[in-house]
């Protein structure tokens, strides 16, 4: 992954705000439910897959 500058990123967030109906927290907390699901980080297994919500 490259790296990008304030600029882009300030550009990425108002993209994120306007274009799109997902939500603020940029997907924040889906990262807090499948660390939930699957404390040892593991989403391979049977036991650790998660779905995410949109």
């Amino acid at each position: 992954m490259l790296s990008i500058d304030r600029e882009q990123f300030a550009a990425g967030v108002r993209w994120w705000q306007t274009k799109t109906s997902w939500p603020n927290d940029f997907h924040n907390s889906d990262y807090e439910m499948l660390a939930a699901q699957s404390p040892d980080g593991d989403f391979g297994t049977a036991g650790g897959r998660a779905s995410c919500s949109g």
